[in-house]
């Protein structure tokens, strides 16, 4: 189970963390909750039952799905997450193939063309010969002295 902890801190919960254990306490100061660090994981204990009730099997997917579901995380990481049972209740189809291209991963790679080596116009050859002003502003915030630019 994933818990936002920021969330909760915004309710007034207040969180500890001591001897591999992490003591949840409600706004009014009970404690709520005891969840034992879990290979570098604090994990919610679920019932058995619970559990049970929940999984529906095991779920098997293609790598390039179990990537773009865990956040576009690299493909590598994916499978050790597998592997090593980080990621419980998933199996991957045919856990050795290559992946495939990842539009998004691929768009968030790609960079700007840098600027030429060398210009496209010539070069002024007297005092002058090429201005370059940069036209923006006022700015719509002061300096700290107060200056407007």
């Amino acid at each position: 189970t994933l818990v936002s902890m920021s969330v909760m801190d915004r309710a007034g919960y207040t969180f500890m963390t001591k001897s591999g254990h992490m003591f949840v306490n409600a706004p009014k100061g009970e404690r709520i909750a005891d969840v034992p660090l879990d290979n570098g994981l604090y994990r919610l204990p679920m019932p058995a039952h619970v559990a049970a009730a929940s999984s529906g099997g095991e779920l098997v997917v293609h790598i390039d799905e179990l990537h773009r579901r865990l956040g576009h995380v690299g493909v590598e990481a994916c499978r050790d997450a597998v592997r090593s049972g980080m990621v419980e209740g998933v199996r991957l189809v045919n856990a050795t193939a290559p992946a495939g291209l990842c539009e998004p991963c691929e768009r968030a790679k790609a960079s700007e063309k840098s600027f030429p080596k060398e210009s496209a116009t010539p070069r002024a050859t007297e005092y002058g010969g090429r201005v370059h002003s940069d036209v923006w502003g006022p700015a719509p915030v002061q300096s700290i002295g107060k200056r407007e630019y």
